[in-house]
């Protein structure tokens, strides 16, 4: 994972499948400066599996959960993941944005 200046982060499909089902989603997306959504969002895009409902709750009793395996793709060039943080904005301009 390589964190730039200009606020991206970049990283491999595996990289990212593999903090996927070593984080739970909302942490991860917190770390990268995005919502839990956007994170759900570019694993549907480049065909990463995510953790199923409960997940985090099973390996927190010891249960075993089945990890699929990460699906290879033709798109080679869908194998680095550039990840951009949302700038934060005020409330007061969101609001000013539907004014205008």
């Amino acid at each position: 994972m390589k964190y730039n200046r200009s606020e991206a982060i970049t990283l491999t499909r595996n990289e990212l499948y593999e903090q996927i089902w070593s984080i739970p989603t909302t942490k991860l997306a917190r770390s990268f400066g995005i919502s839990d959504v956007a994170v759900g969002k570019i694993c549907k895009k480049y065909s990463i599996p995510k953790p199923p409902l409960g997940y985090w709750a099973k390996l927190a009793y010891g249960k075993a959960v089945p990890r699929p395996p990460l699906p290879s793709i033709e798109n080679t060039q869908l194998e680095v993941i550039e990840i951009r943080k949302r700038p934060p904005t005020l409330a007061s301009e969101r609001i000013s944005d539907y004014r205008s």
